[in-house]
């Protein structure tokens, strides 16, 4: 994580998670706001988009886990899960939203 000054990290500490994101991603929040500094309108805008994409994220994969990763259509052939392709597009979203607020992650392809 950047070093941030210790008011930055003051600041930052005091910026609730909106309400409507999953404790999981609220605890996430917490967690970057202090470590980045992040307490800035903007900064926070484009933090919860990226919260958003992180609770679709973790609903697609609990569906997935659930179904399987197939489906059968209405002709009974097997088609790959429209989750998989969700998960895909929620991840570029997350990942660019931590782009745009220099947040580095280990591993593009993990979430």
């Amino acid at each position: 994580m950047q070093l941030v000054t210790k008011t930055r990290q003051r600041i930052a500490s005091t910026v609730p998670p909106p309400r409507n994101l999953s404790k999981e991603s609220a605890a996430l929040w917490t967690q970057l706001c202090k470590g980045y500094g992040l307490y800035q309108p903007a900064q926070l805008d484009v933090l919860e988009d990226a919260m958003r994409a992180h609770d679709q994220i973790l609903f697609h994969r609990k569906l997935l886990s659930k179904e399987g990763p197939f489906r059968k259509d209405e002709r009974n052939v097997f088609r790959a899960h429209l989750s998989q392709k969700a998960i895909q597009e929620w991840t570029k979203i997350k990942h660019s939203a931590y782009t745009k607020l220099r947040i580095r992650f280990e591993n593009r392809n993990a979430t």
